[in-house]
């Protein structure tokens, strides 16, 4: 049951991914039919109203059928005759609009389950019974039909009808036996055997039990086996056959305890495997968590280096910037110092005073001396100019 309902579930997922909703409806029905045969009602429960919502969504009539008539069946199984019946005529219903004759007989049979098993109106089972057996015979279900017949009986049996019901049952085994149906024949062996117990037709009730316990054994059915050994043991203490009967009786605990062991070996196997399953999910969740917190050192460290790296360029622009602006400023204080040496080396008063003799000798027509000194004040110029981006002048210049 866990393997398929993992598959399942992992159908479910993929069936979500491609938002085909009605395969989604399908696949919660799926997994709620394992968790009813699992005997997880409630959970049942839960994953049949999800499909149903989205059944209804989808406006699926027959899926919507389906999901309340397996409500109506886990409520059986949980006791509650209210909402199984609610469930089981909302399902008929919904089949009587669709014209599912098949489905109505099914919804009738289970509806009859109901009253006999939970409510105990026997008029009312046979009621429902009826309707069914009656679908059952003209829709040709002939495995249906028997399975019916044997319900119809048991409720003969309650109201004390037991030629009636015994009749059924011997109809309903020949019916399994032209079918091969083993089970069948087997539940029918049963039941015929505790019915011929009741009126005390003992060695008729051995030789049917006998044969039920032997079929059931051939098909490995330990349920129906348990059950016809008890029979068989209250039988032969009966009869005063009391080695038999403690023979049926040990061999009936062994059986019930094999089966319990069964079931709770079943248990413990899920136990243990939502234990792995719990430890799987908190390694994962460790090593999510750890690879998080990597992850966030790893940020963290990338941030620190990021922002180092944009320290460390804005000193370099800021230096470099302080650099170049004390550049330009002793550049500005040696051009402002050769222009005040420049000023003092070029006295105005001396200029003035070797233009205006300069001048004077143009006046007299001196032209000769005037060119000399001109060429001597041009070249006196040229030297202050020119020794003024020197440091040092030498003597000899």
């Amino acid at each position: 049951y866990s393997l398929a309902e993992k598959y399942f579930t992992l159908s479910l997922e993929k069936e979500n991914e491609l938002q085909n909703y009605l395969n989604v409806a399908k696949m919660y029905s799926n997994i709620a039919v394992i968790n009813e045969l699992k005997g997880k009602y409630e959970e049942a429960i839960i994953k049949y109203l999800t499909a149903l919502e989205y059944f209804e969504k989808e406006d699926y009539k027959k899926g919507i059928a389906f999901v309340y008539n397996n409500l109506g069946v886990v409520y059986d199984e949980m006791k509650h005759k209210n909402e199984a019946l609610k469930y089981k005529l909302m399902s008929l219903q919904i089949k009587i609009e669709l014209n599912d004759s098949l489905g109505m007989a099914s919804s009738y049979n289970n509806i009859g389950v109901t009253y006999e098993e939970l409510i105990g109106n026997n008029d009312s089972a046979l009621y429902y019974y009826n309707y069914a057996l009656d679908l059952y015979r003209i829709l040709n279900q002939k495995t249906n039909y028997a399975v019916t017949l044997q319900n119809i009986a048991a409720v003969k049996t309650k109201k004390g009808l037991t030629d009636e019901a015994l009749a059924d049952y011997k109809k309903s085994l020949e019916i399994f036996t032209t079918e091969n149906n083993q089970q069948g024949k087997a539940w029918s062996y049963r039941n015929i055997g505790e019915l011929l117990i009741k009126k005390e037709d003992f060695k008729s009730a051995e030789i049917n039990l006998t044969e039920g316990l032997e079929i059931s054994k051939q098909i490995e059915d330990k349920k129906t086996e348990l059950e016809i050994t008890g029979l068989l043991a209250d039988l032969y203490y009966k009869t005063n056959d009391y080695k038999t009967a403690a023979d049926f009786f040990r061999h009936y605990s062994i059986l019930n305890d094999s089966l319990l062991n069964i079931e709770n070996q079943n248990q413990i196997n899920e136990l243990e495997k939502k234990y792995q399953t719990s430890q799987l999910e908190n390694n994962i969740e460790i090593l999510n968590r750890d690879n998080q917190l990597k992850s966030e050192k790893l940020n963290f460290n990338r941030f620190i280096i990021i922002g180092l790296s944009i320290f460390i360029i804005l000193i370099f622009l800021v230096s470099y910037s302080l650099i170049k602006l004390s550049k330009l400023s002793s550049e500005r204080q040696k051009s402002a110092l050769e222009q005040k040496v420049l000023r003092l080396q070029m006295n105005p008063h001396f200029i003035s005073n070797a233009l205006s003799s300069i001048q004077n000798y143009i006046l007299d027509n001196k032209s000769d001396e005037a060119a000399n000194y001109l060429s001597d004040f041009a070249r006196l110029m040229r030297q202050t100019i020119k020794f003024t981006v020197n440091d040092f002048v030498n003597l000899s210049d």
